[in-house]
C-alpha cells in the first residue's frame, strides 16, 4: 500500500521568500519514502521579518524540524534556544530542530559546500585563490569555510557595494588578511581570471531570473575553472 499521511505524520518544513522554485519538498519526501519514514516535508512562504513567528508555529505545531532559507537565517540565529559552534560563528541559521522541548539552530551551508565541490567538483584541496560573489549570509558561510582551509591563500570577495565587502571580511578577523573586498565591477572583475574557484552566493541566477548572471562581464571566466 502507498504511503499516505495520517494523524501520527511529522511534518518539517522549509521556511523561506521566494520558496515556490524550492527543490527540497521533492529531495526531502524521496528520502523519507527511501527510509520508510513516517514524515512529510512541505513549504512555507514566510516574509521578511516572519520568521520569529515561524519558530512560534513550530513550537505549537509540534514541527520535526525546520529547514531555514533566504531571508530569514539571521533572524532564526538570533531566536532559537541554542546555536551549534558552526551556526554561532557564522550567526545564522539553516536548519532548527527540536530537542526536548528547545529550539537547536544548525547551520550545515559550510559542509554542504565543501562537499558539492568534493563529489562534484572533483575537488579535495582548494585552489590557493578563490573568488566569492556577495556578502550576505550565503557568502558569510562560504568565507568561513574557505578560511579553514590552510590551502586558500586568498579569497577575493566581490559584492556590487564594497563597503559590504569589508565588513564582512572585518567580520573574520586575524584570518581577514586573507580576502581581499573588491567592487563587484570593472577592472576587479580581472583579478578573478586568476581564480581555480569562483562560487556565485547571490541570488541572482536563481527564480525567477535562472538564466541571469551575477558577473558584469563573462569574459573573466577561463578553461578550468571552477564554478558553483
Amino acid at each position: 500500500m502507498p504511503w499516505a499521511p495520517g494523524g501520527a505524520t511529522t511534518v518539517a518544513a522549509v521556511i523561506g521568500d521566494p520558496i515556490r522554485h524550492s527543490r527540497s519538498p521533492a529531495i526531502v519526501n524521496a528520502a523519507f519514502r527511501a527510509l520508510d519514514l513516517d514524515w512529510v516535508y512541505v513549504a512555507f512562504a514566510v516574509p521578511a521579518g516572519g520568521a520569529g513567528a515561524a519558530l512560534d508555529a513550530m513550537r505549537t505545531l509540534g514541527l520535526g524540524g525546520l529547514s531555514v532559507t533566504m531571508p530569514h537565517k539571521a533572524e532564526v540565529a538570533a531566536a532559537v534556544d541554542e546555536r551549534t559552534p558552526a551556526a554561532a560563528a557564522l550567526d545564522a541559521v539553516n536548519c532548527v530542530t527540536a530537542v526536548h522541548g528547545r529550539l537547536v539552530g544548525h547551520n550545515t551551508d559550510a559542509y554542504g559546500i565543501m562537499e558539492s565541490l568534493r563529489l562534484q567538483g572533483g575537488l579535495e584541496r582548494m585552489p590557493p585563490r578563490v573568488a566569492l560573489l556577495g556578502a550576505g549570509g550565503a557568502a558569510r558561510a562560504v568565507l568561513w569555510a574557505l578560511l579553514q582551509r590552510p590551502e586558500v591563500e586568498e579569497v577575493l570577495l566581490l559584492n556590487r557595494t564594497v563597503r559590504r565587502a569589508e565588513d564582512l571580511a572585518a567580520e573574520f578577523d586575524p584570518q581577514a588578511a586573507r580576502v581581499r573586498p573588491l567592487p563587484l565591477a570593472g577592472e576587479s572583475l580581472d583579478a578573478v581570471r586568476d581564480a581555480g574557484l569562483l562560487i556565485n552566493s547571490t541570488a541572482i541566477g536563481m527564480h525567477p531570473m535562472p538564466d541571469a548572471s551575477p558577473l558584469p562581464d563573462a569574459g573573466c571566466l577561463r578553461e578550468g575553472m571552477v564554478v558553483l
